[in-house]
């Protein structure tokens, strides 16, 4: 939405409903200053420190629903969603809602070791969170499937992959255009880019489909010392998403694009080894079947990922691209191969 029409909206809503001395902490825009995705602001509701998120996403969210349903059926004392306490949804994708504000003495456990990938000890408090969450997370929806909720979960991956493969071609064409150079090199990638597909559909083929919250990473959790108690935020990408998912995610979210990416491969790789060595208990005590294949095969998803979507279609600075892809390329043939 253009930014002095959802900047008169959250004027309008505030209004409505009372919500006083506000203070703007958030904006997400959609590629341009002009065109944003959300505001959030902090302030007073009903005499309460709360937090009001007003949003107009390209995509499906519903995530103060998301968070109430969790909130509904969670039984863990030491995992909790923030309470909502007002929400109006205007459209799957448009809307707005009224949450209580974190305690003040707490912090995100990526804040910890900021702007680092996570320690040792960081990595195993994470995954102790992760475990609770999926013991008490739901297992069912609370809304109708979307269709591509309902594809097998091989399926899932590649339509998802191809995605990222234009979103990447048109990136590269419009640097072309304007006389640049393509920073993928095709004859390098492609036969990579094909294993690695070969090996994600063998892999989860015949696996599970399940109800995730699907932004499961350190910057999501916070923790609030004076409560002993740990938050989990970020309800706006709730879905259906294939088993071991989350585990290649965690990996990619701290270390594929926050670790150090000037240093050479075997250093790199290191981070990526530790991540797997305390990632593959956790998998085995929610017994999933074969984990060091289904590890491997989360992994080349979310590098490809990484390849295509978040440095290719990305408007990085060259050198920065290219250093993360000789990194990059060099994990997925390790994967793939």
């Amino acid at each position: 939405m253009e930014k002095s029409l959802m900047e008169n909206w959250a004027k309008k809503v505030m209004k409505e409903i009372g919500f006083k001395d506000s203070e703007r902490i958030s904006v997400a825009d959609q590629g341009s200053d002009e065109n944003l995705r959300n505001l959030i602001y902090s302030g007073i509701y009903k005499k309460k420190p709360s937090v009001l998120k007003i949003y107009d996403e390209p995509r499906r969210i519903r995530e103060a629903a998301s968070l109430d349903f969790f909130n509904k059926n969670n039984k863990s004392r030491k995992l909790i969603g923030p309470k909502i306490h007002r929400s109006k949804e205007l459209s799957p994708t448009r809307g707005w809602y009224v949450m209580e504000k974190l305690p003040a003495d707490g912090y995100f456990l990526s804040d910890l070791n900021a702007p680092n990938p996570l320690t040792s000890s960081g990595r195993e408090e994470f995954l102790e969170t992760y475990l609770e969450y999926k013991k008490n997370f739901p297992k069912k929806a609370f809304r109708p499937l979307l269709l591509a909720e309902k594809l097998p979960a091989e399926e899932f991956h590649i339509t998802r992959i191809h995605r990222w493969f234009e979103m990447a071609s048109e990136r590269e064409i419009e640097i072309e255009l304007k006389g640049g150079k393509p920073v993928l090199d095709a004859k390098v990638f492609f036969p990579l880019y094909l294993k690695a597909q070969s090996l994600i559909k063998k892999e989860f083929k015949g696996r599970k489909m399940l109800w995730s919250h699907g932004h499961f990473k350190p910057k999501e959790i916070f923790f609030s010392p004076k409560k002993n108690i740990y938050y989990l935020t970020d309800f706006a990408h709730t879905y259906f998403y294939p088993e071991g998912y989350e585990l290649g995610f965690m990996i990619w979210s701290d270390w594929l694009l926050g670790a150090n990416w000037k240093v050479d491969f075997k250093k790199w790789k290191k981070g990526i080894e530790d991540w797997e060595k305390d990632v593959l208990p956790v998998m085995r005590k929610l017994k999933m079947k074969s984990p060091e294949r289904l590890l491997r095969a989360s992994l080349a998803e979310r590098t490809l990922g990484a390849i295509l979507a978040d440095v290719t279609a990305s408007r990085k600075p060259i050198k920065e691209k290219i250093g993360r892809l000789k990194l990059l390329i060099a994990l997925l043939k390790d994967l793939a191969g």
